[in-house]
């Protein structure tokens, strides 16, 4: 390889903003096709492709390069937005092309390469087994669960719950779907209180009681400001093993630590009928 051949690698890797270490050393012609296969495009062009393609995603989102053949290179990315949820998209390092988009911020932006949520929605219905079973649940509820590493393209999350007396419960059926394909990768029910429950399904405190009684103890334990009830809605609680299930309000809540860490609302399970804290999920603990 001559000097000007050396040369030309480094002004073609900076003009991509790429960095070429120990360029000098002598390449074999299958190096030299990687190299400037990754050269075609850094991860600050491929992040502009995706803002282009979902400009609700927000900044700053990060870029893997996976892939093993050189010819075959994609950026990926997890993208987020607080309104429209997450998903992940990959960008040919080559072409700039969206090669693959899933997950409920590629939906809506009507870039999705799979399957939609909606449709992931039914495919889980039409997987439900039992008509005694389905005809006690609510839903579904579709979410996104985003990768757990490079490469993987995530899952479609459809939740059922189990309703007893008109009042949601714990129990329900859970059905993971592959957004690309549609199949049905992980099928799980929890099935678990009775047909019957002991307590009066009509709570003896209002919701608007449940949240004054919350906003109390937290304002007094932990100090809690700016407490503001985001929503109350009426649930079955199970305690465990061997204890009274219980009527309870679940309160979705925020106070200013909640909100200076943009975190998901607390929530807490207060006894509809006694008062009583069940539950307290305070995510700052």
């Amino acid at each position: 390889m001559g000097q000007y051949h050396v040369i030309s690698l480094l002004v073609a890797a900076l003009l991509t903003g790429c960095v070429l270490v120990g360029a000098a050393v002598l390449l074999s012609p299958g190096e030299e096709n990687q190299v400037s296969v990754q050269a075609d495009m850094n991860e600050s062009a491929a992040s502009a492709i995706v803002h282009a393609a979902v400009p609700a995603a927000e900044t700053p989102i990060q870029g893997t390069l996976v892939g093993d053949a050189p010819d075959a290179r994609v950026w990926e990315f997890e993208v987020s937005s607080k309104e429209q949820g997450s998903g992940v998209i990959g960008i040919d390092a080559k072409t700039g092309e969206v090669v693959y988009a899933y997950g409920e911020i590629a939906d809506r932006a009507g870039v999705n390469t799979g399957i939609s949520m909606e449709e992931a929605g039914a495919i889980a219905g039409n997987s439900l087994k039992g008509e005694e079973v389905a005809s006690t649940l609510a839903g579904p509820e579709v979410s996104y669960e985003p990768p757990h590493f490079a490469g993987d393209i995530g899952r479609y999350r459809v939740a059922y719950t189990r309703v007893i007396d008109g009042i949601p419960s714990l129990d329900g059926v859970t059905i993971s779907i592959d957004p690309e394909t549609g199949t049905v990768l992980k099928y799980h029910i929890y099935w678990d209180l009775p047909e019957t429950i002991e307590p009066d399904p009509t709570p003896t405190l209002s919701a608007a009681e449940a949240g004054e009684i919350l906003t109390a103890a937290m304002e007094e334990r932990r100090g809690s400001e700016g407490m503001k009830v985001l929503s109350t809605e009426l649930w079955w609680y199970d305690r465990g093993e061997g204890e009274q299930i219980s009527l309870a309000w679940k309160v979705e809540f925020e106070d200013d630590s909640i909100r200076s860490y943009e975190t998901d609302p607390a929530s807490a399970w207060i006894d509809a009928h006694t008062g009583e804290e069940l539950f307290l999920s305070y995510y700052l603990d």
